[in-house]
């Protein structure tokens, strides 16, 4: 049986070379499901429409614990749409003439500044969560 993952440039690649031997999903109702049945082989891939480059690989177990589900993988048996990549050129940027360097006489300096509030009771908001705390 054959599962199709869709895959990130960088993961694609590093599977390709055989650096990545491990794909992760996190657990949830949908690959719960669909992990559960047994499969051969796995097939990847990246992108859209129909010159997506995609390649097939061996499973060689499944495996899940509490957070996520472990597709164990062989060696990689077929690819294909993988010239494409190579070949696509990034675009050329076109001068404009906005992106002309002004002399150094005619740029503005730089502003300051204000310095950042400090508070009295040490108010601190929390970076990463944004909860607001007090320390004391």
């Amino acid at each position: 049986m054959l599962l199709t993952l869709s895959l990130y440039k960088e993961y694609f690649d590093q599977i390709l070379s055989g650096e990545k031997k491990i794909e992760y999903r996190q657990r949830s109702e949908h690959w719960d499901k669909r992990l559960s049945k047994q499969y051969d082989t796995v097939k990847f891939i990246n992108g859209y429409g129909n010159d997506r480059p995609w390649l097939v690989c061996q499973v060689t177990k499944i495996e899940k614990d509490n957070y996520e589900w472990r597709v164990h993988l062989g060696e990689v048996l077929d690819s294909g749409n993988l010239k494409s990549r190579s070949t696509r050129k990034p675009a050329e940027k076109k001068p404009t003439e906005h992106t002309a360097v002004k002399p150094a006489e005619l740029a503005k300096p730089e502003e300051k500044k204000p310095p950042a509030k400090t508070w009295p009771c040490s108010y601190v908001p929390c970076v990463p969560c944004g909860v607001r705390r007090f320390n004391r």
